[in-house]
């Protein structure tokens, strides 16, 4: 075990990426509600060493199996995880970045060490390197140690199959590794380093942020910790002579609600005029948090359609297509496809490719992330079939998910046939029992009107879950009255 709080030298390169790490760290540590300590050592000679650590500052409410201190020891590997509630406990920040130790449950663990040899520190002020950068911050600082010795590979193929025998077994390495919230490769790696990972202690819900009517409302949800004062947001306009306007709305002049998961929010509403998009700016302490767009959905530039329209004038060739008798099969499937993508769902076609043959015909996502799986039926003759077929793709595809931790999602399963409401109507209480949607022909005739007209995805799964008990011509209401025109 390493010598309890014996610092490393550290490089005037090194002591300058952690000082600007703990500018960030010194106001967002505090808006933490958890730390979650996460760590994997090696017994060297007697001693155990990180191999690697991450140290994750929490400002929402976790799992509570994720809360629950645990640790495995098996042919010396060690991998534990622990957390620490901060409302009840102090962490020592300075502690890691000055030794490069972590004391857990009462016991110390360094990183490994030789003679005369330097602490070094990197800080990703963006994201995380293995995170692909994006509008979010998620500062974080790798400490990085020396050199741990290499594992060999027969040792990692015995080690999967002794955790398999464990009391509480775990199905190999990946498993553990996954549970324990460390990355799966990590014992392929000589390098050693700890993690400390900062989370946003507050957000802009962008699902939930909207422009109507020349106002921009904004939800922002933050940790109750936060000190609102210290919040701002920043809201950059841009009107049709390209001139901008800025401003800035402090986070104590909005009205805070606690909500669930140990949050608070509140909205922004601001007057933005005739703009049909905003970037909204969050920051907390003068440091930088977030951007994102946010758009009026009634005047937004659709561009899908305007790339489409100058090979298809007015998409008129593809509402045929959608509506035509004579497209069936996967051509039909690809059609509807194209359509939903037009209207801003994020789609995969899977329909003709020969080894998904078990899989549903089209995923699609609203922005939201809200999730409808697809099957087209050519016959409603086979209509039972395919609903039966269908519920166990949802029910298998819910249990995944749940299994990856994405038990939240929203899944619905809607059948799509190319017959009237006639002939399906015996089928809708089948659907309805099954947890399903079926549509038909005046559906696809009201899809083939949200090509013309803004309809948002959003509000098109709103109108497909709810046709487990209505008619199928119901799916999008008033779209054919609305006046708005690409």
């Amino acid at each position: 075990m390493p010598d309890s709080d014996i610092s490393f030298p550290i490089s005037n390169h090194a002591q300058s990426e952690i000082d600007r790490f703990q500018a960030v760290a010194e106001h967002w540590a505090i808006a933490a509600q958890h730390v979650v300590i996460s760590y994997l050592a090696v017994e060297i000679d007697g001693a155990k060493w990180l191999h690697w650590a991450a140290v994750r500052y929490v400002y929402a409410e976790m799992r509570l199996s994720l809360l629950e201190t645990s640790v495995v020891s098996v042919d010396g590997i060690t991998v534990g995880r622990e957390s620490i509630d901060l409302s009840k406990e102090q962490f020592d920040l300075n502690r890691i970045v000055r030794s490069g130790q972590l004391e857990i449950g009462g016991h110390v663990y360094g990183l490994p060490r030789v003679a005369r040899q330097s602490l070094n520190a990197t800080f990703f002020a963006d994201n995380h390197p293995q995170v692909q950068p994006g509008p979010v911050r998620s500062p974080t600082l790798i400490l990085s140690g020396g050199q741990s010795p290499n594992i060999d590979g027969r040792m990692l193929v015995d080690l999967a199959h002794r955790l398999r025998c464990l009391d509480k077994p775990y199905d190999g390495l990946a498993d553990l590794l996954g549970e324990h919230l460390l990355p799966s490769g990590l014992l392929q790696r000589t390098d050693t380093a700890i993690e400390i990972l900062l989370e946003k202690p507050a957000e802009t819900i962008l699902a939930d942020s909207t422009i109507s009517q020349c106002t921009l409302s904004a939800k922002i949800v933050g940790s109750r910790r936060i000190d609102p004062s210290l919040l701002r947001i920043g809201v950059k306009v841009t009107s049709e002579t390209n001139k901008a306007t800025r401003l800035s709305i402090c986070g104590a002049s909005l009205k805070w609600a606690v909500q669930d998961g140990g949050l608070i929010a509140a909205r922004v509403e601001q007057d933005i005029g005739d703009a049909p998009v905003c970037q909204v700016f969050l920051s907390y302490a003068g440091h930088h948090i977030s951007r994102w767009w946010v758009g009026d959905p009634d005047h937004l530039p659709r561009q899908r359609a305007a790339f489409l329209e100058q090979f298809d004038k007015d998409l008129t060739k593809l509402r045929e297509e959608l509506l035509s008798l004579d497209c069936k099969g996967h051509p039909f499937e690809r059609v509807l496809t194209l359509v939903l993508e037009e209207i801003g769902f994020d789609c995969m076609y899977l329909g003709d490719v020969s080894h998904l043959q078990e899989a549903p015909d089209i995923y699609c996502e609203t922005p939201s992330r809200r999730i409808a799986v697809i099957e087209c039926a050519a016959a409603v003759t086979n209509a039972s079939e395919k609903l039966s077929k269908l519920q166990q793709r949802v029910l298998r595809i819910k249990e995944r998910f749940a299994a990856q931790r994405l038990g939240h999602l929203q899944v619905a399963g809607i059948l799509v046939t190319k017959h009237g409401d006639a002939e399906i109507a015996p089928f809708i209480e089948e659907a309805a029992r099954f947890g399903l949607g079926i549509v038909g022909l005046p559906a696809l005739g009201r899809l083939a009107d949200g090509l013309r007209f803004r309809v948002q995805p959003e509000v098109i799964y709103d109108q497909v879950l709810s046709t487990g008990n209505s008619q199928s011509g119901d799916l999008f209401p008033g779209v054919a009255g609305n006046s708005l025109a690409d």
